[in-house]
């Protein structure tokens, strides 16, 4: 809705001149670049709702990869060669603020996320996500080796080879 709203400035400003006391509803230049900037914050999160709310089954193997994705791209909006890079003239307190509490929320209730067996293994077994592994160095990347090395059943475990990679060289480490 906001985004809307931006598009149609033209035909919003002239509206609203258009009334009888335009003075209390004018809307200022820098209210249209903080609404601007807090379009570019709050863009990642629809991108990750449309994705999570536009599958029919969502499986659990995308919660990490998705709130890596979001918390980075969080992170990535306060450094000021992205701002400049996306023209943004203004990057009000207000909108860091947001970003900071965005921010805050997704890393304290997702916190314990990387450490859950479950959505490791289940990265870690989706070819959609085979380089995940690779390029962020999950801390439970020993744990995904065990879970799945501990299978109860002998018949998957026998002639399984999983590589996992576990040093920052890239270096991997067979597991029969």
């Amino acid at each position: 809705m906001l985004q809307r709203f931006v598009e149609l400035k033209d035909e919003i400003k002239c509206a609203i001149s258009n009334l009888d006391s335009p003075s209390r509803l004018a809307i200022m230049n820098y209210e249209w670049d903080v609404c601007e900037s807090l379009i570019m914050v709050l863009e990642s999160c629809e991108e990750v709702t449309r994705e999570m709310s536009g599958q029919k089954y969502v499986s659990g193997c995308s919660v990490l990869p998705i709130t890596v994705g979001l918390t980075s791209a969080l992170n990535e909006i306060a450094d000021p060669a992205y701002q400049q890079n996306s023209n943004l003239k203004v990057f009000a307190d207000k909108v860091e603020m947001c970003r900071q509490e965005l921010l805050s929320e997704i890393t304290s209730r997702l916190a314990n996320m990387e450490n859950s067996k479950t959505f490791t293994t289940s990265v870690f077994l989706d070819p959609r996500y085979k380089l995940y592994l690779k390029i962020k160095q999950l801390p439970t990347t020993q744990k995904t080796r065990h879970s799945v090395g501990d299978c109860d059943d002998k018949r998957t475990q026998r002639g399984l080879t999983i590589y996992v990679t576990t040093g920052r060289n890239g270096s991997h480490q067979k597991t029969e």
